[in-house]
């Protein structure tokens, strides 16, 4: 019994002291553990933060972040994927080594598309990185299939559209409009609804007679795109007189409502519309004129419409005014004098249409007559500024007092394929005088006289007179007399007179004339052939 317990004891006290030895090694171990787990994370690389992602576009995007702790970092960049918190398992830019700022190109990137980013960095005991940070590339530029073509044209609308048939997102569609090419949505646009697919456009805001272009446009946040570009004009303005008040009954004076219709289209380049009908017009109203045509307009007579001045007394009266005014058509219809009704005795200037210093201006299809002086008049006033740019053609000029027509002031006038007949009353009377006048000192120029007809003309059928002698001859110049026929067996004068007026141009003329076919006096330097 005492060696059994003897024993006991002794394994007793040795099994103590290996627990405590045991114990000892192990706590010294695990405190050596941690200490070192405590070092590798102090040694772990350390972020401020992940930049904010900038200059986002469908594949690419700029980001960076900020090392601010960490020994011997080995690389640094951002890492980024389509699911939260990637790792830089997934793609990644590298961008240097050590601490501080940097700044990331981020490539590669899908349109449209909602990215997860982090800023990351390496070193020998491990990566660690910045806080998250999202951002969606932007979508594709919208791609449309053609603008549509432009219909319901008024004076002040127009109705276009577009299909959008591609690119996501579309914030904004509809179409955009300008006077130059190549319209964007600076210029004036529609907004028609978001998203893909068919819209119509409803213009507005336009300008009469006027030229624009047209794009449809669709914008996502990728940017904008357009589709083909289509011009049109816009309708010009125009004002029928009845609307104004004129009659057409061949009783009531219909001067003011012709008027009135004249001022409403005035500068816009649209037209006066004068329908069937006899207008009775006041001739001398304002003193010696009666209807004032402005610049930029048409004005335009049906066939059967006619202007017909009132009987008067005065020795000079204009049916029609253009002075001092660009860019005007008169067409058609005819413009009636009063010589079988006139009252007075003296004179010879009561004309049918007169053009004083215009420029750019036509006469087309128009038939004068009965005037108490000329049907047609081209002049300067003032005197120093001739008419330019005029064209007198498809005119009838029939039974007028003193001329068919007179250019006495201008530079450049075509007269085609015009009759000029029964010119008879007081002198000249020819059917087409080319005569400067006694205060034009820029005479006439430039002036073409081109498949017509005058016959029957009481004086020569055609006048070329610049002034009885040389030394009083005033300027005249450029004047071709080309393929036209003239007529006349019962006239005491010629076919065509040049007087004091040298290079005149006179050939492929037809005449059946009384006394000369032509007759030049005071001349040097004219080519008939």
């Amino acid at each position: 019994m005492g060696f059994t317990g003897s024993f006991n004891i002794k394994y007793l006290r040795m099994k103590f002291i290996i627990v405590l030895l045991l114990s000892f090694v192990l706590v010294n171990f695990t405190g050596s553990c941690k200490k070192q787990e405590n070092l590798n994370k102090a040694s772990i690389p350390t972020l401020a933060a992940t930049n904010p992602v900038t200059a986002i576009t469908q594949t690419t995007a700029t980001s960076g972040g900020n090392v601010t702790g960490g020994a011997s970092v080995t690389a640094r960049g951002v890492c980024w994927s389509t699911s939260p918190n990637p790792t830089t398992a997934d793609s990644k830019t590298t961008n240097g080594t050590g601490a501080g700022t940097f700044t990331s190109s981020i490539t590669g990137l899908t349109a449209g598309t909602l990215y997860y980013m982090r800023a990351y960095a390496t070193n020998s005991d491990g990566t660690s990185y910045g806080t998250q940070v999202s951002f969606t590339t932007t979508n594709g530029i919208p791609t449309l299939a053609a603008t549509n073509p432009v219909t319901a044209i008024t004076q002040t609308t127009a109705t276009s559209g577009g299909n959008v048939t591609g690119g996501a997102g579309i914030t904004a569609r509809g179409v955009c409009w300008s006077t130059s090419p190549d319209p964007t949505t600076t210029n004036s646009k529609t907004t028609n609804g978001t998203g893909t697919g068919t819209f119509t456009s409803s213009i507005t805001g336009l300008t009469t007679n006027t030229l624009y272009y047209v794009r449809a446009y669709a914008t996502n946040n990728g940017g904008t795109g357009y589709g083909t570009q289509m011009s049109f004009t816009s309708s010009e303005l125009s004002v029928n007189v009845m609307s104004t008040g004129a009659t057409g009954n061949g009783v009531t004076d219909d001067t003011a409502a012709i008027q009135a219709a004249i001022n409403q289209v005035a500068g816009t380049g649209g037209t006066v519309i004068v329908p069937d009908g006899t207008y009775m017009i006041n001739a001398i109203q304002n003193g010696w004129q009666g209807l004032l045509l402005t610049s930029n307009m048409t004005f335009s007579m049906s066939s059967g419409a006619v202007l017909k001045a009132f009987p008067n007394n005065r020795a000079n009266y204009v049916i029609v005014m253009v002075r001092s005014v660009s860019n005007v058509k008169i067409i058609g219809g005819t413009v009636q004098g009063e010589r079988y009704g006139h009252t007075g005795t003296g004179g010879e200037s009561g004309h049918g249409i007169v053009i004083d210093s215009g420029n750019n201006i036509t006469i087309d299809g128009v038939t004068t007559k009965d005037c108490w002086g000329d049907g047609i008049f081209i002049s300067g006033y003032p005197v120093t500024t001739p008419s330019t740019n005029i064209t007198v053609k498809n005119v009838v000029s029939d039974s007028n007092r003193r001329q068919g027509l007179s250019v006495v002031s201008a530079d450049g006038v075509i007269i085609q394929n015009s009759i000029f007949k029964n010119t008879i009353g007081t002198l000249p009377e020819a059917g087409i005088d080319l005569e400067p006048d006694g205060n034009a000192t820029l005479g006439v120029k430039n002036i073409q006289i081109l498949n017509c007809q005058c016959f029957n003309n009481h004086g020569n059928q055609i006048d070329v007179y610049a002034g009885n002698t040389r030394q009083t001859a005033k300027p005249m110049s450029g004047i071709i007399i080309d393929n036209n026929t003239l007529t006349s067996q019962t006239s005491p004068n010629d076919g065509v007179r040049i007087r004091a007026t040298d290079g005149v141009k006179v050939r492929n003329n037809n005449m059946v004339v009384s006394r000369y076919g032509f007759n030049l006096y005071l001349t040097t330097g004219n080519t008939i052939t």
